[in-house]
């Protein structure tokens, strides 16, 4: 029998595997991946630190993904001992690497060096790694004499905002009709990823492609005027853009230096992105070895420290938002206003807010649980939210309710974790597991990722529908009871 928790005891401090904030964090992985070397610069595996029986995802983008992986078998796992960001940081013996050192497409170089106008796109949906990569590359750039613009054509949430404390990061309206030498599209390698920057593209003079996913951009895809050069740059074995950004920076170290800047202004955000898409490290299947390049850019380019980027990252709810999702109550907090709590009482009592559910292991290990969030219920703590915070947006909610609960079926045994989420007609699923468990469950919805961090997209369908849909996987792969 499947273990239900309509509500986890305790939200109050989350100390996520992406940030360590009070009740807050910022949202993991992104969906998709990038088709690169089987193997990494280095010559290390990205599944360095865990044993797999299964093979490593090929690359492509969803179809291909999903072509590779018909048929193959679940993966026994074997976690090993954990090797943190702060681990290598504080590790004499693990020297730095300089990520200049990394290899860049020399289209790449050729065409951010002739530009003289940036226009710089980041996902919808961001997280830490894309608003990261996006602000660092402006603000590397900007040293170099270069005008740009970024783009993330969605809301933020409050563990990212203070990222951009220069408020640069704009939508895809208010850059309607404006030129750009370049279009640097960072951290995506799908145009259904951009929102309202697609259109942007149109007026570009030519347009780049910098992701880690698996994925394999082409022009067409775009949907490009004639003429435009088409640039795509994929490390699928790469943690994160961000350390793409690093190298691309490296690259131009001699040329910033001459402007006297900021380092640890320019590189913070791209540390933040590095931390966000690898759990400060903790995150399994990590190829550590591109923990030198971060410790490089922390500690002799940036001169920070793992806790400085924490506190860029650290961000904390009203107290009556967490109370109306833990079930709790603080002493001395604002009334919720009898509107909104008959609301969130409603939803309740209709089972139509937040359910977790735990599958016990099948004969091939896994364990899975599964997580759902109506809209319904975020709307309505969202309500509650912005009476307290007028800049509180959805992913605020979402991620909190991702990070807490995720951890708690993880300590009732589920190493395969699926969130779903209803917004605009469709279930999102962000999913989380060993080996490549995820990649294998998203395909399987029609998405895509990483081997062990992954999502997808299902139109036309109810949480209950995904959830089954979920659930049948995984006894069917051996992975639950």
């Amino acid at each position: 029998m499947p273990v239900i928790t309509p509500r986890p005891p305790s939200l109050g401090t989350v100390e996520s595997e992406n940030v360590t904030s009070t009740v807050g964090g910022a949202t993991g992985a992104s969906v998709g991946s990038t088709p690169g070397s089987a193997t990494s610069a280095e010559g290390g595996s990205r599944y360095a630190g865990t044993t797999s029986s299964s093979e490593r995802p090929a690359p492509g983008g969803a179809n291909v993904g999903a072509a590779g992986l018909v048929g193959r078998t679940a993966p026994s796992f074997t976690p090993a001992p954990k090797f943190t960001l702060a681990d290598a940081v504080a590790d004499a013996s693990f020297t730095a690497k300089d990520p200049a050192t990394l290899p860049v497409p020399q289209a790449i170089l050729d065409a951010i060096g002739t530009a003289q106008t940036v226009l710089l796109i980041g996902h919808i949906g961001p997280d830490g790694d894309c608003v990261g990569t996006t602000l660092t590359m402006q603000r590397a750039l900007e040293q170099l004499g270069k005008r740009c613009e970024v783009c993330i054509d969605d809301d933020m949430a409050g563990s990212l905002r203070k990222l951009d404390v220069d408020k640069r990061v704009r939508r895809a309206v208010d850059l309607q009709g404006k030129h750009f030498d370049l279009a640097l599209v960072m951290d995506v390698g799908v145009p259904d990823r951009i929102g309202g920057a697609l259109g942007l593209l149109q007026h570009a003079g030519a347009v780049a492609v910098v992701d880690h996913h698996v994925v394999e951009p082409k022009r067409e895809h775009f949907a490009l005027p004639e003429g435009v050069p088409f640039h795509a740059w994929v490390e699928q074995d790469w943690p994160c853009a961000a350390l793409q950004a690093m190298a691309i920076v490296g690259k131009s170290r001699a040329g910033i230096d001459a402007a006297h800047p900021d380092w640890a202004k320019v590189m913070l955000p791209s540390l933040a992105g590095f931390c966000t898409d690898t759990g400060f490290g903790r995150f399994e299947g990590l190829d550590k070895e591109k923990f030198r390049f971060f410790k490089h850019t922390l500690k002799d380019v940036a001169k920070l420290e793992i806790d400085d980027v924490k506190g860029a990252l650290e961000y904390r709810l009203p107290v009556r938002v967490t109370d109306a999702m833990n079930g709790t109550s603080t002493a001395g907090a604002p009334a919720v206003p009898a509107p909104i709590k008959a609301k969130l009482d409603a939803l309740a009592a209709a089972h139509d807010g937040v359910s977790t559910v735990v599958l016990p292991k099948g004969e091939k290990g896994g364990g899975v649980g599964v997580l759902t969030v109506s809209d319904a219920f975020v709307q309505g703590v969202l309500e509650l939210g912005r009476l307290d915070d007028q800049a509180l947006v959805e992913m605020d909610i979402t991620n909190v309710l991702k990070f807490g609960r995720v951890g708690e079926m993880k300590k009732q045994g589920a190493e395969i974790t699926a969130f779903l989420i209803e917004k605009d007609g469709a279930v999102f699923a962000s999913l989380r597991g060993p080996g490549d468990t995820a990649l294998r469950l998203a395909t399987h919805l029609g998405g895509g990722g990483h081997g062990q961090a992954a999502g997808a997209r299902i139109p036309g369908a109810t949480l209950a529908e995904v959830q089954r849909k979920v659930e049948a996987w995984a006894r069917a792969n051996g992975l639950a009871a």
